[in-house]
């Protein structure tokens, strides 16, 4: 584990032990599943000959699971994990107009999460939320493909599997009693690899309040 990764790891403890002294007497337990839209991203100016022959890569769809915890009620402080399954995207050369579709790496991430209570009545609650954490690649491997254009394409993992990731969003629950609701999320969240993407993300899920 790498010093970034270290700092990271540190801050998101230290928030979740400020989020404890500090909450109100209300935790949340959330189980959610996630769709991912991936932006598309690169540009021709990125084209570099034998080192970046595709530089640009098409939007794409991955899902995936995580669960949290929350404490508080006006503010409230916590902590996600989710985990983001692999998909298929297609890269592109602006050279020759070559594509290749390839595998996309499947990732963890853990993030300390806060928010604001924008709305809440009995049954339903409506905040702003925020995160910041730290990705992990996941089975990064480098990989043979074959183009479009019937090349041999090799596709290597970024150097670093670990990175920076934040997100910020609106979120919804609805509570079908005192203890049981839908929780429902969408966000921007941001992937700082050594070539940044950017998605957004559908959230569903369960969640238990006590």
């Amino acid at each position: 584990m790498n010093k970034k990764t270290n700092i990271i790891v540190s801050g998101v403890i230290l928030l979740l032990l400020i989020a404890v002294q500090a909450s109100e007497a209300e935790t949340r337990i959330y189980l959610m599943g996630r769709g991912n839209l991936f932006l598309s991203s690169g540009s021709a100016a990125d084209y570099r000959p034998t080192q970046n022959d595709f530089p640009l890569m098409d939007s794409h769809q991955t899902f995936g699971f995580g669960m949290g915890a929350r404490w508080g009620k006006s503010f409230f402080f916590g902590a996600e994990t989710h985990l983001n399954l692999a998909g298929e995207t297609t890269l592109r050369d602006p050279s020759d107009n070559d594509s290749v579709t390839v595998e996309t790496y499947s990732f963890s991430d853990l993030l300390a999460v806060a928010g604001y209570t924008l709305y809440r009545s009995r049954a339903v609650t409506l905040a702003l939320e925020a995160g910041v954490g730290g990705a992990m690649l996941l089975k990064a491997e480098k990989k043979r493909y074959t183009s479009t254009l019937g090349l041999d394409v090799v596709i290597k993992p970024p150097s670093t599997k670990t990175c920076f990731s934040g997100f910020a969003g609106v979120g919804m629950e609805y509570l079908f009693s005192d203890s049981v609701g839908l929780y429902l999320s969408g966000r921007f969240q941001l992937l700082a690899l050594e070539k940044s993407e950017s998605a957004i993300v559908l959230l569903a899920g369960i969640l238990y309040r006590f």
